[in-house]
């Protein structure tokens, strides 16, 4: 089997996200991966599952648990905003107001930042 770190620190990393994404369970009806993991903002934290995907959260983490290096910076809401604001045109009542203007789908995932070199 061969393992990819799919642009993550390490192969064990990779293998969490995934796990994560793809919402496996173990026997336990628990989530199989314990990283949660945010790909429009880079957030990296300790999975908090709650027992329903949709209220799923971590607590935040600086260094990966499994080999120890640093983790890229988190992206804010504000970073994204700046290129909202930028590049389509939007004001802050687009950003902030309500209701919230629809997000262009590159804003869903993790293609806006990585496209700008973030």
């Amino acid at each position: 089997m061969e393992n990819k770190k799919d642009g993550f620190c390490c192969e064990r990393m990779a293998r969490h996200i995934q796990r994560f994404e793809n919402k496996e369970m173990n026997a336990y009806k628990r989530p199989r991966g314990s990283i949660f993991y945010k790909r429009y903002s880079r957030f990296y934290g300790l999975l908090d599952y709650p027992g329903n995907w949709d209220d799923i959260t971590g607590c935040k983490i600086y260094y990966c648990p499994f080999c120890g290096k640093k983790l890229p910076k988190e992206l804010s809401d504000e970073d994204m905003d700046l290129y909202l604001m930028k590049e389509y045109g939007w004001t802050e009542d687009d950003c902030w107001g309500y209701p919230r203007r629809e997000l262009p789908e590159e804003f869903k995932t993790d293609e806006w930042w990585k496209k700008r070199g973030l």
